[in-house]
């Protein structure tokens, strides 16, 4: 698909109608923040990517130091670092 020139941004506060009125358009949305969601973890509970639930999984490592413990630490509180990790 060859582009049919170069610089033909248009910006727009609504783009609905920019991109219906526009064959072969794109619209691309900028967000300034990065969100985080919620996980359960191995013990079944809901767990949010805080310092707290990072540490614990640190520590459930340190009593066990494998990868499946620093992964998926058993721990209450744990974050599920294995599945953090694929999609960083």
């Amino acid at each position: 698909m060859p582009v049919d020139a170069l610089g033909r941004n248009i910006n727009a506060t609504d783009p609905t109608a920019v991109l219906l009125n526009n064959t072969y358009s794109l619209g691309v949305r900028q967000q300034r923040k990065l969100a985080m969601a919620d996980m359960v973890n191995v013990a079944g509970n809901r767990v949010s990517p805080t310092y707290d639930s990072l540490m614990s999984a640190i520590n459930d490592y340190s009593a066990n130091p494998t990868i499946t413990d620093l992964s998926l630490g058993t721990g209450e509180n744990s974050w599920p670092m294995a599945n953090m990790h694929s999609f960083v």
